[in-house]
């Protein structure tokens, strides 16, 4: 059929197997188009079965969707199936789940992301078990398709705007068309981010969601000017970059052969509330939250097992952190704040370890720019260390069955009135 409609493919017919639909914008086009479908049927002795046959229709089922001016959404039938089907009790029943649903994925907005915890119950490696997040995910799947929206159908002559997003758990986008005052969502696309790209940089993570938006919908986008829209500025860091990976490079590639203007959006237009909160939470403060987790590592060596202690040898670690050397800088946090070393108890017992007098104004001034210097210095190259040492040593873990492993204390059960931040780290093996 392909063959035999090859030049009115998607101009005013479209062909699956032996479905044939045909549309058009005016009932005088309609007959001209239609006359021309029947005469090369005729020619290519090709008889068509009148009971099956529409004719004339302004709303129409096709392959499980309904086709209106309106544009497009699912079969309505289906759609009850979906919301009346009962909570899956197998594997081979939550794979039927997914399959109808699947078929319908572009009404749903993040739909891999959505659907990541059913999937995951499909899967040889995984057991059995009905969770909290697969009952959430499971009405919010049946929520999202039986209160979905009807998708615009393509306009060739207006121009398209795709918008996307990436998270550390997928990939979303958008591609609409504008109607009226308002753009018209067409189709939703989206895509479990791999595993192998959950530690990339966030610009790196934008960037391949555009890649993958713009190659899904190439038949629409390529030699067409549209708009990109995204919340980070990919685009711009990509060009500021001087060294880039061969994926990178990749897909910069096929993203410059479109012709689009990326807009990125602020927070506002997300709907996206800004909250004042402290400057010392550690949740909006990586350098406490880095300074809590040593005060947390250094407790869990000095305190008692039943942890009642903690609180008396916080002056003990204060002390510790404050005057040890550390790696990154090269030297104790009380030296670089004061620039001399201050005495400790046991200097007072071993003279030949006293410490000098402080220095006077000029020469604190001197010291503390020579000693910041050096610091910063010393700070770089232990951060080049630590990431060649990162990537020299990092591959991905493999275990085999009997095995013996060390085991996360957090993925243990709490024990009655212990604390799990001073718990030990591992137990094992």
């Amino acid at each position: 059929m392909n063959r035999i409609f090859h030049d009115y493919l998607d101009k005013f017919v479209i062909v699956y197997l032996d479905d044939i639909l045909i549309f058009s914008r005016t009932v005088e086009e309609h007959v001209a188009h239609l006359n021309k479908v029947l005469s090369l049927l005729r020619q290519h002795k090709f008889k068509i079965n009148e009971e099956k046959c529409e004719f004339g229709r302004t709303r129409i089922l096709y392959l499980g969707h309904e086709i209106s001016a309106e544009g497009l959404k699912p079969d309505d039938v289906k759609v009850v199936s979906i919301r009346d089907w009962p909570r899956p009790q197998s594997v081979t029943e939550m794979r039927s789940f997914l399959g109808m649903t699947g078929y319908y994925h572009n009404f749903v907005k993040n739909y891999s992301i959505v659907v990541a915890p059913l999937t995951d119950l499909t899967r040889l490696d995984t057991p059995w078990e009905g969770t909290n997040r697969c009952e959430a995910a499971f009405r919010h799947l049946k929520h999202a398709l039986t209160h979905h929206k009807v998708l615009k159908l393509p306009d060739p002559d207006k121009p398209f705007k795709v918008t996307t997003d990436a998270s550390q758990y997928g990939i979303g986008a958008v591609l609409a068309q504008q109607k009226g005052p308002k753009f018209r969502p067409m189709e939703y696309t989206s895509k479990k981010m791999p595993s192998h790209k959950l530690a990339k940089s966030t610009y790196e993570k934008e960037l391949y969601a555009i890649y993958k938006a713009l190659t899904h919908w190439r038949h629409y986008l390529l030699r067409r000017f549209f708009i990109v829209r995204t919340d980070h500025q990919t685009l711009k860091w990509m060009r500021t970059r001087s060294m880039l990976s061969d994926a990178l490079k990749r897909w910069i590639e096929v993203i410059e052969q479109y012709d689009f203007e990326p807009q990125y959006l602020k927070a506002a237009e997300q709907g996206t509330q800004l909250h004042m909160t402290s400057g010392n939470h550690p949740e909006a403060n990586g350098q406490a939250e880095q300074l809590n987790r040593a005060v947390q590592h250094l407790l869990r060596h000095y305190i008692k097992p039943n942890q009642v202690d903690w609180d008396e040898k916080l002056a003990l670690i204060a002390s510790l952190y404050n005057n040890v050397v550390h790696n990154a800088t090269e030297v104790s946090p009380n030296n670089l704040l004061l620039t001399f070393k201050p005495r400790l108890p046991l200097d007072f017992l071993l003279p030949e370890n006293q410490s000098s007098v402080a220095p006077g104004a000029s020469e604190f001034a001197y010291r503390y720019e020579r000693l910041m210097q050096q610091v910063v210095e010393q700070m770089h190259k232990a951060q080049a260390a630590m990431i060649e040492s990162e990537n020299k040593h990092h591959r991905p873990s493999t275990f085999q069955v009997g095995e013996r492993v060390w085991v996360k204390s957090s993925e243990l059960g709490q024990e009655h009135r212990r604390s799990c931040k001073l718990m030990p780290q591992y137990f094992g093996p």
